[in-house]
C-alpha cells in the first residue's frame, strides 16, 4: 500500500471516526482489494494529467460506494421491468469506471441490448477505467471514452439512456447535456444530487430519493419521458 494511500486513510480516521471508515472500507477499498482493481483513491483536480476543455466546471474524482449502485440499480430494474435491457448505462465524469463495474456484476450474464460506456475528461483516469474493465474481464463488453460529456448524444444507440452522475460537474454542462437527449426516455441515477431542482425544471420526475449523512449516500432518482424538440425549454432559462 502506498504511503499517500495510508496517509488518507489516518486523515478520515481522525476526522469521520472508525465506523465511517469501517463502513467506507468495506464499500470502497474492499472493491479493489477483491478484484484487483485500481477505483477507490480519489484524484483531484491539480493531480490530473491536464487541464481539458471545461476543467473549471468539473468536479474531482471520488468512487462511489458499491452497495448504494447495486441499490440504485435494483430500484431502476424493479421500476422498469422488462424494458431495462433496453436503456443504454451511461456514467458522465466515469473517473476510474467503478459503476460500470458494478453495472456489469449486476447484470451477471444477461447481457444489454445497447453496449454500456462512460465519458471522462481526464485521458489518465481512462487510461485507470479500461485496465480496471480489463482486469475484471469486462473489456469486451463496455467503452470508455476520452471525452467531453457534451458527446453524449452520438454515442448513444438507445431511445433509452441510463445516466450514473456522481456530481460530476456543474449545470452548465449537465443542462446542454440533457437538453441534448430530451428526444429519449432518460433516467438518472444521480449521487450527491446538487443540480436536481435544475433537472425537475427540465421535466424530470424524481422517482426515487434517498438522504444520507455523507454525500455519497445521498441518491436521487429521476425520470424523463421523451419530448419533441419543439417543447424543450432552453436550459439556461
Amino acid at each position: 500500500m502506498k504511503i499517500a494511500q495510508v496517509s488518507s486513510y489516518l486523515r478520515v480516521l481522525l476526522r469521520r471516526g472508525p465506523w465511517f471508515c469501517i463502513s467506507n472500507f468495506l464499500q470502497t477499498a474492499w472493491f479493489d482489494l477483491r478484484h484487483r482493481t485500481d477505483t477507490h483513491m480519489p484524484q483531484r483536480q491539480e493531480e490530473y494529467s491536464g487541464r481539458p476543455a471545461d476543467f473549471e466546471h468539473g468536479i474531482w474524482y471520488v468512487c462511489s460506494r458499491t452497495d448504494e449502485i447495486h441499490a440504485a440499480l435494483g430500484i431502476v430494474r424493479r421500476r422498469t421491468g422488462d424494458t431495462f435491457r433496453d436503456f443504454q448505462f451511461f456514467d458522465l465524469g466515469a473517473g476510474k469506471g467503478k459503476s460500470i463495474l458494478v453495472y456489469c456484476l449486476h447484470l451477471g450474464e444477461h447481457e444489454p441490448r445497447h453496449r454500456p460506456g462512460g465519458i471522462e475528461y481526464d485521458p489518465c483516469l481512462v487510461g485507470i477505467a479500461r485496465e480496471n474493465l480489463e482486469r475484471m474481464g469486462f473489456g469486451d463488453r463496455a467503452d470508455i471514452f476520452a471525452a467531453d460529456a457534451r458527446s453524449l448524444v452520438s454515442r448513444c444507440t438507445s431511445p433509452r439512456i441510463l445516466l450514473f452522475l456522481y456530481n460530476p460537474f456543474d449545470w452548465s454542462v449537465l443542462g446542454e447535456v440533457v437538453a441534448q437527449i430530451a428526444d429519449r426516455e432518460t433516467m438518472i441515477i444521480y449521487i450527491d444530487p446538487k443540480h436536481e431542482d435544475d433537472l425537475v425544471r427540465q421535466g424530470f420526475v424524481v422517482v426515487h430519493r434517498k438522504s444520507g449523512r455523507e454525500p455519497n449516500r445521498i441518491v436521487s432518482i429521476l425520470h424523463r419521458m421523451p419530448r419533441l424538440a419543439s417543447a424543450c425549454t432552453n436550459h439556461r432559462e
